[in-house]
C-alpha cells in the first residue's frame, strides 16, 4: 500500500474537508485514484462513462448543494472532454475540484498510449493547476502532495468560487496487491479556511446610501443567481418601501418579487424613443450575466451616470461599459442594509413608470403568441401555465430565450441554465446531475439539437424518476430562423440549422424513460398531465413544431421596436 499511499490520502483530506460527492469515469491509469475514492466510507461515488456529460452532471451536483464535486478520469484525451464544463463553471463560479491521472512525464511525447499534454491544459478557465510530483515515497513528497491537495481545495471554495485542476502523474504497477493493508492516513492536519468578511466603511455607506436618495431614476439589475429566498424577501421590502424599480429576468432567480420588471426583453426592445424616455441615472447590478440582448443594448446605448456593482470578491465583468464603484460585500448583506437605511419613495413617479412598462408589456406578449400563430411560443406559454412546482432548466438557443420572453411564475422553485458560456453541449447533464442530488421536481426544456448533442447525459446506471424532458422538435438549430442573419440566406438550412429529422423515441426507449409525442399543441394539453404525475421512472415528452417560425417571430420584433402596434 505504501506505493500509493500518497494517493490514497488525496481522498482522506478530500473527506476531511467535507468533499464527499465525487463523479467518475472507468480508466486504468486513474486507478489509484479511482480505489482511493470508491474504498473511502465518506464519499458518494457516480459513475459516469462519458466524461464530457460526467463533466456537466458535476457542474448540477455542484449547483445543487453548493460544495466542490471531485470529477476523476483516466489520462489522453478523456481528459480534453472536461474542457466544456470547466469553462461553464468558471463562468458561473462554480466549485469543482478536477482530479486527472496522467502518465509519468518522462513518457510524454514519446508515443505512449492515452498520453498528452496535459499540465496546464484548463488554462485559462480553471482558477489554479496544480501538477503533483511523480515520486510519492519520501516524506517531503508526502507533505507536498498533501498540501498541493489543501490549497486546491481551499482554491475552489474561497473567494469567488471555481474549477481547479490537480493533474497527477502515476507510475505502474496501478493496482496495489490484492492482499495490501488499505489505509487512509495523513502526516499534517488540514489547512481550514475561512471566509472573509467584508465591511463596507461607513464613509462609503453614506456616500451610497446619499447617491440613492437624490437619485430620480434609479434601477436595480438582477444577474444570473442562484435562488436564495432571504434576498427574494429583502428585495421585495426594498421595492415596496424605496420604489426603486427592480429587473430580474429567468435566471435570476427572484421570482417571487411581486412588482419585479420581468418582460424586459419586450421592454427594452421599443424604440430609440421609447428607450430615451426609460435611461436611468443610476443603476445598482449583482449577480452574473442576463439573458436579454437588448436590455445589454438598452443599457449601452442610454448608459447611467453612475453604476455600482455588488459582488463579495473580485473585478467584475463590464457588461454595460459604465461601471463606475464595485461595493466588495454578499449581494445579500449589501441588500438587507439598503432596505433598512431607505424606507420611503426615492423617485414614485419613475417605479409607477416601470410598472407601467411591465403590465404593458406582459398584456401584449400574452397575446402575440396565439395573434402572430406562433407554434413553438404557444407551447412553451402551455407549459408554464400548466407547470408544477418544480425546478426548470432551461436548454440554450430558444428555450431559455422563449421563457425569458414570457416570465416565469412564482410556482418555478429555481431556474437554471449554462449561461455561463452558454453553450448547448451540456445542458441535459447539468439538470441531470440536479436530478440526481436533489429529488424535487425537476423539468428540462430543451431544443432537439441540444437533446440529441447531449444524450450521454442518460448513459449511466441511475434512476432519474424526477426528470421531465420536453423537446422542442423544430428538426434542426431553429434560432439561425429566427435572428436576423443567417435566415436571409439559401445557405441558411444546410449549413447553419443543419436540419436533421431525429426524434427521441429511440433514445427514451434505449434508457428506459416513459416516451410521450405531441404532433400538435392541442396533443400537448393532453399530455402535460401525464408528463407532470409521478413516476418511476423519466418521461420525455416530444413536440413536433414547425420550422416556419421566423417571419412571424421577426413580425413579433417589429411589433415590440413600434411599441407593441398590432395593425
Amino acid at each position: 500500500m505504501k506505493h500509493q499511499q500518497a494517493i490514497a490520502n488525496i481522498a482522506e483530506i478530500c473527506a476531511r474537508h467535507n468533499l464527499s460527492q465525487v463523479v467518475l469515469s472507468p480508466g486504468s491509469r486513474n486507478a489509484p485514484l479511482t480505489l482511493a475514492f470508491s474504498r473511502h466510507p465518506a464519499m458518494n461515488i457516480r459513475v459516469i462513462p462519458d466524461e464530457r456529460s460526467a463533466g456537466y452532471i458535476a457542474l448540477g451536483i455542484a449547483q445543487a448543494t453548493g460544495k466542490p464535486v471531485v470529477l476523476i478520469c483516466t489520462s489522453g484525451t478523456a481528459v480534453l472532454n472536461y474542457g466544456p464544463a470547466i469553462a461553464e463553471a468558471f463562468y458561473q463560479n462554480v466549485p469543482l475540484l478536477v482530479l486527472t491521472a496522467d502518465r509519468p512525464p518522462e513518457l510524454i511525447d514519446q508515443r505512449d498510449g492515452q498520453t498528452i499534454r496535459q499540465n496546464q491544459v484548463f488554462t485559462p478557465h480553471v482558477k489554479e493547476s496544480f501538477v503533483l510530483p511523480v515520486a510519492q515515497d519520501h516524506p517531503d513528497v508526502l507533505w507536498d502532495i498533501e498540501w498541493k491537495t489543501n490549497q486546491a481545495i481551499l482554491c475552489c471554495q474561497q473567494e469567488l468560487p471555481g474549477p481547479v485542476h490537480m493533474n497527477i502523474p502515476l507510475r505502474e504497477p496501478l493496482y496495489p496487491d490484492s492482499d495490501d493493508n488499505w489505509t487512509y492516513e495523513l502526516q499534517h492536519e488540514i489547512t481550514v479556511g475561512n471566509p472573509v468578511q467584508s465591511q463596507i466603511p461607513k464613509e462609503q455607506w453614506s456616500a451610497i446610501t446619499s447617491r440613492i436618495k437624490t437619485s430620480s431614476r434609479p434601477l436595480i439589475v438582477g444577474g444570473q443567481f442562484a435562488y436564495d429566498p432571504q434576498l427574494v424577501m429583502t428585495l421585495r421590502d426594498l421595492s415596496n418601501y424605496s420604489q426603486i424599480p427592480i429587473i430580474g429576468d429567468a435566471v435570476s432567480n427572484i421570482q417571487g418579487i411581486e412588482n419585479l420588471v420581468k418582460h424586459i426583453e419586450t421592454i427594452t426592445g421599443q424604440n430609440e424613443k421609447a428607450l430615451s424616455e426609460l435611461q436611468p441615472d443610476l443603476i445598482i447590478t449583482y449577480g452574473q450575466g442576463v439573458i436579454s440582448k437588448n436590455l445589454k443594448l438598452f443599457l449601452r446605448a442610454f448608459p447611467a451616470t453612475e453604476h455600482i456593482h455588488v459582488q463579495p470578491y473580485g473585478i467584475p465583468a463590464n457588461t454595460y461599459k459604465s461601471l463606475t464603484q464595485i461595493v466588495s460585500v454578499d449581494p445579500l448583506s449589501f441588500f438587507k442594509r439598503l432596505a433598512r437605511d431607505i424606507t420611503t419613495p426615492v423617485s414614485q413617479s419613475w417605479y409607477l413608470k416601470w410598472q407601467q412598462q411591465e403590465r404593458q408589456a406582459a398584456d401584449f406578449i400574452a397575446t402575440q403568441a396565439q395573434e402572430l400563430g406562433i407554434q413553438e411560443m404557444q407551447a412553451v406559454q402551455k407549459i408554464l401555465e400548466h407547470m408544477p412546482e418544480a425546478k426548470l432548466h432551461l436548454a440554450n438557443s430558444m428555450p431559455v430565450r422563449w421563457v425569458d420572453l414570457l416570465g416565469v411564475g412564482p410556482q418555478v422553485r429555481a431556474v437554471w441554465a449554462n449561461r455561463g458560456a452558454s453553450g448547448i453541449d451540456g445542458c441535459c447533464s447539468t439538470a441531470v446531475g440536479h436530478a440526481l442530488e436533489d429529488q424535487q421536481t425537476h423539468i428540462l426544456i430543451t431544443g432537439d439539437m441540444a437533446f440529441h448533442y447531449d444524450r450521454n447525459a442518460y448513459w449511466h446506471n441511475y434512476p432519474l424518476p424526477n426528470l421531465k424532458i420536453i423537446i422542442l422538435n423544430n428538426q434542426g438549430g431553429g434560432i439561425f430562423r429566427l435572428i436576423e442573419g443567417p435566415s436571409s440566406h439559401p445557405e441558411s438550412e444546410e449549413y447553419f440549422v443543419t436540419h436533421q429529422k431525429l426524434t427521441a423515441k429511440n433514445t427514451a426507449s434505449d434508457f428506459g424513460f416513459t416516451y410521450l409525442y405531441a404532433e400538435n399543441n392541442q396533443e400537448l394539453d393532453n399530455l402535460l398531465p401525464q408528463l407532470f404525475a409521478k413516476q418511476e421512472k423519466a418521461c420525455v415528452l416530444e413536440i413536433n413544431l414547425p420550422t416556419n417560425a421566423g417571419p412571424k417571430y421577426r413580425e413579433l420584433k417589429e411589433r415590440i421596436r413600434d411599441n407593441y402596434e398590432r395593425d
